[in-house]
């Protein structure tokens, strides 16, 4: 009895360590995290494009830090704007910013090539990638 009430002791102590950490983690911005993947617009999309299991497993839920040229900027719902980079296939890498820290995005020339930093939420046709700011260079 002593080793099972042990054992659900250790269980329990390891999930609310396993919590604490994921919320942890999950309240950190973007801006703050560690970056798993640097890479190409153009190497992101093709990842995803041959094989997308795979790009999901690699690529989804991490932060990847993208370097590519920008092809459109537009208003995205009231808060966000979609930044849009070429990738020089059918598709394209989806960055979505919050409109509030970037004040200045109306500004970025088309064609220009700059560096985002965002989690990657998935490929829908082109690739999607969240909670994205922008990396001076």
């Amino acid at each position: 009895m002593r080793k099972e009430n042990m054992l659900k002791a250790l269980i329990i102590f390891l999930n609310v360590v396993l919590v604490i950490f994921e919320f942890g983690c999950a309240g950190q911005s973007v801006e703050q995290q560690m970056v798993d993947h640097h890479l190409q617009a153009t190497q992101l999309y093709q990842d995803f494009n041959q094989d997308e299991a795979a790009s999901n497993q690699k690529y989804v839920g991490k932060i990847l830090e993208v370097i590519g040229t920008v092809n459109r900027v537009a208003p995205d719902g009231d808060e966000k704007v979609l930044l849009v980079l070429d990738t020089n296939a059918d598709g394209e890498v989806h960055c979505q910013l919050n409109a509030s820290a970037h004040t200045d995005l109306t500004k970025i020339p088309i064609g220009e090539t700059i560096k985002v930093k965002g989690t990657c939420s998935g490929f829908l046709l082109d690739v999607m990638l969240d909670d994205c700011i922008i990396i001076k260079s």
